[in-house]
């Protein structure tokens, strides 16, 4: 049941994100995260996994671990769960952001 939800959540987010057209501005990012650094952030908030990632975004899931990497070490995170906890404090999960 959970693996459904967060796919569904997952759809609805990235459409409401395409549908706005909108893209995070890069001045206005914590910690120097690039917009594309933000959208891997906002799809591992949804349980998603790198290569779930690398396919959604058409980049290798090699690609999406070095930008986790560099996330991790920008944000000051030891792992994805205090990225994301962090990014929410932040307010980066937000699709209109």
């Amino acid at each position: 049941m959970w693996v459904g939800e967060v796919r569904r959540d997952w759809a609805a987010a990235l459409a409401g994100q395409q549908a706005s057209g909108k893209a995070p501005n890069d001045l206005t990012l914590p910690g120097g995260l690039s917009a594309r650094k933000v959208e891997v952030l906002r799809l591992v908030a949804l349980g998603c996994s790198n290569r779930a990632i690398g396919e959604h975004l058409h980049i290798s899931h090699n690609t999406v671990a070095n930008h986790l990497r560099s996330i991790l070490m920008k944000m000051g995170s030891a792992n994805r769960a205090e990225a994301v906890a962090h990014a929410a404090h932040h307010d980066l999960l937000e699709a209109d952001r």
